[in-house]
């Protein structure tokens, strides 16, 4: 989803994401024009650019989990606005595990955690 109006308010930033955005309600201000994505050591993750959620292989998913393991729960709601920005998907098999390090379970796309939890 590529958002046009790089100048619209919170409010309507959010009704445009919560429909497809893994972090509706740890929402970062809207995304500007020329923002650019913050990295967390994780420039490799970019190879990954629009693959489904439920597409990647194991070991790719280990390359995920290894990011979001290693960093503080305070910077997984930045690092999932930096995927966004990169329209990475976060595998499915880890949403549980983001949701409950920014202490929102609900974020998890459901109990049996098949749907997917950040899809671009």
């Amino acid at each position: 989803m590529t958002l046009k109006q790089p100048d619209m308010e919170l409010k309507d930033y959010k009704a445009a994401i919560c429909g497809i955005s893994c972090f509706c309600d740890k929402v970062t201000p809207p995304p500007r024009a020329s923002e650019e994505p913050v990295y967390f050591e994780d420039e490799e993750l970019d190879a990954y650019k629009g693959i489904a959620a439920d597409g990647y292989t194991p070991a790719q998913v280990a390359e995920f989990e290894e990011v979001l393991t290693t960093m503080r729960p305070a910077e997984v709601g930045e690092w999932l606005h930096s995927l966004h920005l990169r329209t990475i998907n976060l595998p499915a098999s880890l949403a549980g595990k983001a949701a409950a390090l920014m202490g929102n379970g609900h974020l998890s796309g459901g109990q049996d955690n098949k749907k997917p939890f950040c899809e671009f």
